[in-house]
Order: structure tokens, then sequence, then C-alpha cells
């Protein structure tokens, strides 16, 4: 009998433990509510809706500005590889061209330098027309080569030709004003042998004033150079010109104290 109760106990503890435990959880079934869950659910699916709608709209936005800017692209770069086409060819055919005036300038230069040669061997002969036009031909080449019109002015100074020897030294202070290069003594010295040369010229031609005119623009440029102030000196004593012939004296007297001509020039200026 005691042992047919037991087994009834026992399922009555079980029922009154399984209420107990219902009755602690309620609560929590209670928020457990079966709508709440049913929203998240369309809560989240809805989220994940959006998120295909967005990624799909993005990259639909990508393909379609692929599209636009891709041609876009492709011009630009179309354009810019033609163009370094363009530099490269220009550059090439610019070099190309460098090179050949390069050759062209050495070639000149040669021919000018066989010219030189001639005109000199001409002279050396005493052959002035032959010299002449060798130095012309030089000048066809290059027609402002300083040398060539000075060979040609020391050709007609040599021929006694002084009108055409005027000219061309004329022409050559002109050249050298055009081409003045600062204060290179060279540059220099090549202007006031310039002016010297005319200086002789109209003193072979009679005319002392322009003749002294031409040594003073020489001795600007050279101021110590004792030719010039010898020249100058003997010109101002044939004009009488005491004054500048006692200037370019003492300026003499500096730059060349030993010259032996000092006291003859001071004995002909004491007599002027």
């Amino acid at each position: 009998m005691v042992f047919d109760i037991i087994p009834f106990l026992v399922i009555i503890i079980s029922i009154i433990v399984i209420i107990f435990i219902i009755g602690k959880k309620f609560p929590e079934l209670r928020i457990l509510d079966v709508n709440t869950i049913t929203e998240v659910k369309e809560s989240v699916v809805k989220k994940k809706i959006l998120e295909m709608k967005w990624k799909r709209a993005i990259d639909d936005w990508k393909s379609a500005l692929k599209k636009l800017i891709k041609p876009i692209l492709e011009a630009f770069f179309h354009f810019f590889r033609g163009l370094y086409r363009k530099v490269v060819q220009l550059e090439k055919k610019y070099s190309e061209e460098s090179k050949e005036k390069k050759e062209s300038a050495i070639d000149s230069e040669i021919r000018i330098e066989k010219y030189f040669l001639e005109a000199k061997d001409y002279r050396a002969q005493g052959k002035f027309q032959e010299a002449e036009e060798a130095y012309i031909k030089a000048l066809e080449i290059e027609d402002k080569n300083i040398l060539a019109y000075q060979g040609l002015g020391e050709l007609y100074m040599e021929n006694k030709d002084y009108t055409k020897a005027k000219e061309t030294f004329n022409f050559l202070t002109k050249l050298f004003s055009i081409h003045r290069t600062g204060d290179d003594n060279h540059f220099l010295h090549a202007l006031s042998q310039s002016y010297a040369r005319l200086g002789e010229i109209e003193r072979h031609l009679n005319n002392m004033e322009s003749s002294i005119k031409y040594f003073k623009k020489a001795l600007q440029l050279e101021p110590n150079n004792p030719r010039y102030l010898d020249l100058l000196l003997h010109f101002s004593i044939m004009v009488k010109d005491k004054k500048l012939a006692q200037r370019t004296l003492r300026q003499l007297k500096k730059t060349n104290p030993d010259n032996n001509k000092i006291e003859e020039f001071e004995q002909r200026i004491s007599e002027i």
C-alpha cells in the first residue's frame, strides 16, 4: 500500500515543481509576444531588402559612371598619346635640323677658312684682284664676317685704293657697333684699330681734321696705345693744335716714357 502511494507522491511533487518553474518564468514568457517576434523578423527582412536595393543602386551608379567616364578617359589618353607622339616627332625633327645646321655651319667655316688662306697667298704674291675675290666669296657665305671685311680693308690699304678702304672700314665700325659685346678687350682693340685705319686713310686723302677725329676715337677705346698717341701727336702738330699736342704728349710720356721722339715732339710743340 505504501509502495503504491510513493509513485503518486513523486508525480504530485513533479507537477508542483513544474508549476513553480513556469510561474517563475511566466513574466519572461509574457514579454516574448508572437506579434513582437513577427515585427522583428519583418524589420530584418526590410533592412536586408533596403541594403540590397542600395547595393543595386550603387552598382547601377558605378556602371553608369563607368560608361560615362570610360570614353572620356579613352579620349583623354588618346589625345595625350597623340600629343606625346607629336612632341617626340618634333623633337626628332628639330634634332635632325639642328644637326644639319651644325654640319652646314662647320662646312661653311671650313670653306670660309679656305678662302682666307687663298686671299693670304694671293696678297703675298701681289695678286690683289684674286685676293679681293677670295674675301668676297667668304662674304657670300657669311655676309657679316668681320675678318673678311678687315682683310678687304687691309688689302685696299696695301693697294692704295683709299676710297674702297674708307668704305670698308666705315662699314666695319658700324658692324662693330651692332655686334658690340660689352668691354671685351679683343672687340675694343678691333674697333679702335678700324678707327685708326680711317685716321690713316684720311691722312692719305689730306683730310687732317678728319684724321685727328678718328685717332681721338681710337684713343678713347685704347687710351694707352703708343702708336695712336704718336700719330695723334704728329697730326696735332701738323695742324698747329698746341693744346691737343701738349695733352697728347703728356699722355705719351705716361704711357711710353722711353720714347725717343719725346724731345723732338717737345721742340716741335714749342715752335707752334
